[in-house]
């Protein structure tokens, strides 16, 4: 799922930015996919969310937030868009 949820996301910023869109895909993966083996790699404690977000800075205008089910060993990913969230597993 998560491969399909990362094309999802690429395809959507090539859609209006087709150049970004190739520099951001391999910044997200390289961003979020080191998340399901160490979770601690991002921060939690951002203001207004509760205690077990996390939150990992991709790029200074995209911000991946996660959080951890230890008993799944799976990271969800809580992503913000214009359409709303959605979450994707990792």
């Amino acid at each position: 799922m998560a491969r399909e949820d990362w094309r999802a996301i690429v395809h959507y910023i090539d859609k209006d930015n087709p150049t970004r869109a190739k520099r951001f895909g391999p910044e997200l993966r390289d961003k979020a996919k080191p998340l399901a083996r160490l979770p601690s790699l991002g921060r939690g404690g951002r203001p207004g969310l509760a205690e077990w977000w996390r939150e990992r800075v991709v790029h200074p205008n995209d911000i991946v937030f996660y959080r951890v089910l230890d008993e799944a060993r799976t990271v969800t990913i809580l992503r913000a868009s214009k359409d709303g969230l959605r979450q994707c597993y990792f």
